[in-house]
């Protein structure tokens, strides 16, 4: 494990993801999660947008109720006003049949003005709002495309703001680089970082 920044929270250093469990059936995504489980697993890693709800459904359904003392979950919202940021984590707590996630994240900063979006429409504000109702425990945020959206909304100092979700593999180096220009950032304000597209998404191995 490792502490995952400033949250203080121990987390495995491996993390199974959600996003390509939208192209598996039920059983297959059930049968990953309870190999990661047995081989010492314990953070789970989802989003709403996830074949529109359905990883979430079937996680609820099979898999999170049984364990959910034993895993750190993450979630997420795409949205740009504060009613659908609201609406996006009580669906999400009542499709994996929880009460609390542990790590809920802003998911996708590409632009300036999405994070200036986020706060003037009250997103960030109402992630702080679900924190201190104890519906989520930490607020974070994910980018994938262009670390000058990441590197910005950093740069805003949010005081709840605590992880980071972005990507790191071996190419990312090559051109508009998260390792580079983002990691740095966010480990000197004490941010949690998550590493996605570690393998590129399969095209790094085939």
């Amino acid at each position: 494990t490792r502490t995952l920044g400033r949250t203080g929270r121990d987390v495995t250093m491996l993390g199974i993801g959600g996003g390509a469990q939208q192209w598996v059936d039920d059983d297959d995504a059930i049968t990953i999660c309870e190999a990661a489980l047995e081989g010492g697993c314990r953070f789970f890693e989802t989003a709403r947008i996830y074949g529109k709800g359905r990883v979430e459904e079937r996680w609820g359904r099979e898999f999170v109720p049984r364990v959910r003392d034993d895993i750190v979950l993450l979630s997420k919202s795409r949205s740009y006003d504060a009613a659908t940021f609201t609406r996006d984590l009580e669906d999400s707590l009542r499709a994996l049949r929880t009460e609390r996630i542990e790590i809920y994240l802003l998911h996708t900063i590409a632009t300036d003005e999405d994070a200036q979006t986020w706060l003037a429409q009250g997103v960030y504000d109402a992630a702080r709002q679900a924190k201190a109702q104890g519906k989520i425990k930490h607020i974070g945020f994910s980018s994938h495309a262009d670390h000058r959206a990441a590197d910005f909304f950093i740069d805003q100092r949010l005081p709840e703001m605590e992880v980071a979700f972005l990507p790191v593999n071996l190419v990312d180096p090559a051109r508009g680089s998260y390792v580079m220009n983002t990691l740095p950032r966010a480990a000197g304000q004490g941010l949690g970082v998550i590493a996605m597209k570690v393998l590129g998404g399969g095209s790094m191995t085939g």
